[in-house]
Parts: structure tokens; sequence; C-alpha cells
């Protein structure tokens, strides 16, 4: 096993801090474990080695270390509150002022889609009946591939939907036969998921109404 020594991992850490905004300061162990066979399997000797290369800018590379170091921990309507107040203050401020009936919203560092779903959910119980009156686009964003290919798949365990109404959850999935849950195409179509690193400059033209980056 490849041994991360306290300077390599302190490089690790500036390094995945500067270019990625995650923080690993306290995950010495997550990175020696999740990367020590990695590197093995390169024939390379150490992880300065394995960072070296990786700095090279291989696209391939940086996208696999990220995956393998990216801890994604979350849940259908997380911090209930955040919800609400949309539901409360934004959206009928919206209804009442945009005369063009267009909500952009953006769920920067989306994860594996629990975010963008909820939101879509909440959006349409809210508009109800009135909401194919309204072009409602969510654009949802994470550095991970791997979590965006579990959001677009859209299928989730009931652990993951257990702050659901039993009314949202009979509305808006499927229940596949191994007893999961599958979100419906109509909440799906309104969610586009696409790759983005937060701390690169934002180039979009969009003018979101309602950004979520928690």
């Amino acid at each position: 096993m490849v041994k991360l020594t306290d300077s390599e991992f302190l490089e690790f850490v500036q390094y995945m801090h500067k270019n990625y905004g995650i923080d690993l300061s306290k995950k010495k162990v997550l990175i020696e474990g999740r990367l020590s066979n990695l590197i093995e399997r390169k024939g390379m000797s150490s992880f300065g080695q394995y960072l070296d290369s990786v700095k090279k800018n291989n696209k391939d590379e940086i996208t696999m270390l990220i995956n393998k170091l990216t801890t994604n921990y979350t849940y259908f309507y997380r911090e209930e509150n955040h919800f609400k107040f949309l539901t409360d203050v934004i959206l009928p401020y919206q209804e009442k002022n945009n005369k063009m009936k267009t909500l952009d919203i953006w769920s920067a560092g989306c994860s594996s889609g629990e975010e963008p779903y909820t939101l879509a959910m909440v959006l349409d119980d809210y508009f109800k009946f009135s909401a194919n009156q309204w072009k409602i686009q969510i654009h949802a964003t994470d550095i991970s591939e791997n979590v965006l290919s579990k959001a677009r798949e859209g299928i989730y365990s009931e652990e993951s939907i257990k702050n659901l109404s039993e009314v949202y959850k009979k509305k808006y999935f499927d229940k596949t036969k191994d007893g999961k849950y599958q979100v419906k195409p109509e909440i799906k179509k309104c969610i586009t998921f696409k790759v983005f690193n937060l701390m690169e400059p934002i180039t979009v033209k969009n003018k979101y109404d309602v950004i979520f980056c928690r």
C-alpha cells in the first residue's frame, strides 16, 4: 500500500481547494484509502508522482480523482426551511411580477439530483393547474460526473425520499421491481444536468431567478 506523507497530504489539500473548492484538510485517511490502490495499479510509487500526473491537466485523470475524493450525502427535501422560503416568498413574488412566466433556476452542486428534483416537485405542486402556463427550466450542475450519472437516471432508495410526503411519493415517482423509486418523466423533463466546477469563471448568459447553492 502506497503511504501518503504529510507533505504530500498538504500538497493534495492545497491543490484540491485551490482548483475545485474541495476541503480535504481533515481527510488524510480518506485520500490514502481511496487512492492508494489506484496509484499502485498505475505503476507509481508515491502520491506526489500521481499528483504530478494530475497537474498535467489530464482530463480523464482529473475526473477520476474528483469522483474518488468527493463524498456525496444528500436526500430529498433537505433543509425544509429553504423550500418553505421558496414557496412562501420567492414564488408568490414571481407569480405577481414575472409577466413572461419564465423561471430559470440553478441548482449548483446538485450532487445525485435530489435537490433539483425536489425543486421540480415543489414548483409543480405550487403552480398546480397553471404549471403548463409557465416555462420552467432547472439547470443542475456538479463537479462529479459519477453523481450526475445517478441524477440523470433518477432512481432512489426509500431512505433518500424519507422526508417526502406520501402524496409526493405517489405523484412524482414510479416504484421499481426492486423496491426503489424512479422519478417520473414529467418531472425530469424540466431539468438539465451538466458538469461544472464552481471555481471556474461563470460564462453562462442565463439570468437566474433563483440559485440554490448549499
